[in-house]
């Protein structure tokens, strides 16, 4: 979602993009929208996200996949990291474009990611679940009869508000992507773009910035590896 300059050079090849906005708050999908538009890209597909593995129902609000529609007028789906399918079906009954399961063949396999991924069964479930496609008052009110259920789907559907769940910051800080020192940077060396590299984790200058870093001095030495910070230039 950061990586702005990844996201142009993609969009740049005018075909369909799909960019998750797990992580994000609305100026960091503000941004990453505007990036793809600048291209002249118009397939551009966003999905609503909780960058939590796994995540709990409490932390899906998936009524921001509908804010994202009113929005920016574009299709939109759901990135589902829970451990069932049930977020998946309350997506595809609000007319989610697109959704998103990790796919797995036994869910008791070793890896952080199979607890929450699908396995056939699962996948052909939803499959099936698209006859519900559009139809969401018909199907809430089949299942709303069930307090359970009621009660899972009310927690899945959240208040549509964007904001960064707590438990998406340990992600953040492993995944979010700054710009970093690809060579070490002398003090007063000019930076040029083979000096930089866009990676993780978190902590250093945005890379949306790149333009800006590039031409200006280094205050002090910025060894490799290293973020690149606002005071190191």
């Amino acid at each position: 979602m950061v990586n702005i300059p990844l996201i142009e050079h993609v969009a740049k090849k005018l075909k369909p993009v799909i960019i998750s906005t797990g992580m994000s708050n609305i100026s960091e999908i503000d941004d990453a929208v505007e990036a793809v538009k600048s291209t002249g890209n118009k397939n551009l597909i966003l999905l609503h996200c909780n960058s939590s593995y796994p995540s709990t129902y409490a932390e899906v609000n998936l009524k921001f996949m509908d804010t994202l529609r009113k929005m920016y007028n574009i299709p939109v789906g759901f990135s589902d990291h829970t451990t069932d399918i049930l977020s998946s079906k309350v997506a595809i009954s609000r007319a989610a474009n697109v959704v998103e399961r990790h796919f797995t063949l036994n869910k008791k396999m070793e890896g952080p990611d199979h607890i929450l991924s699908s396995d056939k069964s699962e996948m052909q479930e939803l499959i099936k679940f698209k006859k519900f496609f559009n139809k969401w008052e018909e199907w809430k009110k089949i299942n709303y009869r069930n307090k359970k259920i009621r009660e899972s789907i009310d927690l899945i559907l959240g208040d549509g508000i964007k904001k960064i769940q707590p438990n998406e910051y340990i992600t953040i800080n492993s995944q979010k992507k700054c710009l970093y020192a690809k060579n070490k940077i002398r003090k007063g060396q000019i930076i040029n773009l083979k000096n930089l590299e866009v990676k993780g984790p978190a902590g250093g200058i945005l890379p949306k910035y790149i333009n800006i870093i590039i031409g200006r001095k280094a205050k002090k030495e910025i060894l490799l590896g290293y973020p690149i910070l606002w005071e190191s230039i």
